[in-house]
């Protein structure tokens, strides 16, 4: 059987964002806004303090005035799938919560186990706490009508890594991608894989992956990456290989790198994960 693609290396890649500023002018907001509205008011005749109710309305509206709500994504849900088909996923999960709960580090029958997960048995302590800790949810990474397994550490409060991603191919789940401790795996909500790796201080790669349709094989989608230079400066750079080499790559700025980083951070879609001790 095919080998599972690994995507290697590490976490914890933090970069500082950057802040646009907002031109002073030295008047407050709601000020400005009711001082440009009167500029457009066409004068009205009228009494006093007809003219004044009719003032305080205007600089009302300006004020409560609303800006338009962002269109909220919904969450992507895992396909609808036969009664057959739900039975197989259910069994392989049922197989994974038993390998967590059962695990034996004194045994070569756990040797195949994914890191990521062996690592959550490993400091969980007890059992249960390792059903605790570890969840699943189903989802279509590269719309092929076949939902996919994610299993994940979900100790975390937020953003909760990917330990494993199973693919349903050729009748038999396979283990198409595995993320531990010292490599971060996450989605975004269009079944992109994204990979936050390290191979010391002076290199670091944000990947991005898709997974072909039908099949267990991860394809590059694009790479953002730092490489230390002859002259021990730090080199920016990006490409769509995946190849980490800088003679084949564009070179970038920080400031580029930086601002991929904040624009992959903030699509990163946590899944609404099961644990598997409610499963």
């Amino acid at each position: 059987m095919k080998k599972s693609v690994l995507i290697m290396i590490t976490a914890g890649v933090l970069f500082a964002c950057t802040a646009c500023g907002q031109k002073e002018t030295g008047k407050e907001p709601e000020q400005e806004v009711r001082e440009e509205t009167a500029q457009n008011v066409e004068p009205a005749e009228g009494t006093g303090e007809e003219m004044a109710d009719a003032e305080d309305a205007v600089a009302q509206e300006a004020e409560t005035e609303e800006l338009p709500e962002t269109e909220e994504i919904e969450d992507r849900e895992p396909i609808i799938v036969s009664d057959e088909t739900a039975a197989l996923y259910d069994a392989k999960i049922a197989e994974i919560r038993d390998m967590a709960r059962d695990y034996d580090p004194e045994s070569e029958e756990y040797d195949e186990m994914p890191l990521g997960i062996m690592e959550v048995c490993m400091y969980s302590g007890s059992p249960e706490d390792r059903l605790e800790n570890l969840g699943y949810w189903l989802m279509d990474l590269n719309n092929d009508g076949s939902n996919e397994i994610l299993i994940a550490d979900v100790s975390y409060e937020e953003d909760m890594p990917i330990l494993a991603i199973y693919t349903f191919v050729d009748d038999e789940f396979k283990l198409a991608v595995e993320g531990w401790a010292r490599n971060r795996i996450e989605v975004f909500k269009d079944g992109t894989i994204y990979n936050i790796a390290s191979g010391g201080a002076s290199y670091a790669y944000l990947n991005l992956y898709t997974l072909a349709e039908g099949s267990d094989e991860i394809l590059p989608k694009e790479q953002y990456f730092t490489y230390e230079n002859e002259d021990l400066s730090i080199g920016y750079y990006k490409n769509t290989d995946g190849s980490g080499d800088p003679d084949a790559s564009e070179s970038i700025t920080q400031e580029d790198f930086d601002a991929f980083f904040d624009d992959c951070d903030a699509k990163i879609f946590t899944p609404p994960y099961v644990k598997l001790s409610d499963f």
